[in-house]
Order: structure tokens, then C-alpha cells, then sequence
């Protein structure tokens, strides 16, 4: 198999390395995350999709 042909693979996370974000650039981003996604959150769900996830509950 020549380099061309070799499949591609991700690269092997570091779990020892430290954060490479700031204590407040973090702060700062899960914020604006938050911001982001907490209308998405308060969304009510469709009808179907409740239907479907009682009936999968039901089962359980």
C-alpha cells in the first residue's frame, strides 16, 4: 500500500496536556454556549416525538 493509498487516522489524544484555554476564555465560551442553546433548550418538543419517546419509556 503506498502513502497515497493508506487511510487517514486521527491523531492520538494527549490526556497528560494541560488545557490549552484560559480559566476565563473557558468561562467566556461556555457562556456564550449557554446563550446559544438555552432557547433551543426551552423549545417545546413535537407532538410525534413525545408520543415516540412515551412509547420507548413504556417498553423500558
Amino acid at each position: 500500500m503506498s502513502n497515497s493509498e493508506r487511510p487517514l487516522r486521527a491523531p492520538e489524544p494527549n490526556l497528560d496536556a494541560s488545557p490549552k484555554l484560559d480559566e476565563g476564555t473557558r468561562a467566556r465560551l461556555g457562556e456564550q454556549l449557554k446563550r446559544l442553546y438555552d432557547p433551543i433548550i426551552e423549545e417545546q418538543l413535537d407532538p410525534h416525538l413525545v408520543e415516540l419517546l412515551q412509547l420507548l419509556a413504556a417498553e423500558r
